[in-house]
């Protein structure tokens, strides 16, 4: 599952510093939003779901993935260790994304 595969055609973008036009993007799903996944034929939805807390924090998020019954062994051991280990090598092996334009002068720039 990775953000240039995302299957849902709804993504949140903020600014992690709006003073900053080069900060770092944040991204995010919306509530309720199913994203579909498949891992070796099997078909997979993962959806987010937020739960309203009387106390602080006031609200937990979680995902619901779900999949035939038939394929849940199989999901929870090879799945989700895949999951953890494409995160762990995402972590990793960060990259930043430098985008530039050409302008009419003729020159490469910074796109802000």
């Amino acid at each position: 599952m990775r953000l240039a595969g995302l299957s849902t055609g709804q993504l949140l973008v903020g600014s992690s510093d709006l003073k900053n036009p080069e900060a770092e993007p944040n991204l995010g799903i919306p509530v309720n939003t199913k994203i579909v996944d498949e891992f070796e034929g099997i078909h997979l939805e993962w959806t987010l779901h937020c739960v309203e807390l009387k106390s602080y924090p006031f609200e937990k998020r979680y995902f619901n993935l779900t999949c035939k019954k038939e394929f849940r062994e199989k999901i929870m051991t090879d799945y989700l260790t895949y999951i953890a280990t494409s995160a762990e090598k995402i972590m990793r092996h960060r990259e930043k994304l430098f985008i530039y334009s050409y302008s009419r002068e003729g020159g490469w720039q910074s796109a802000k």
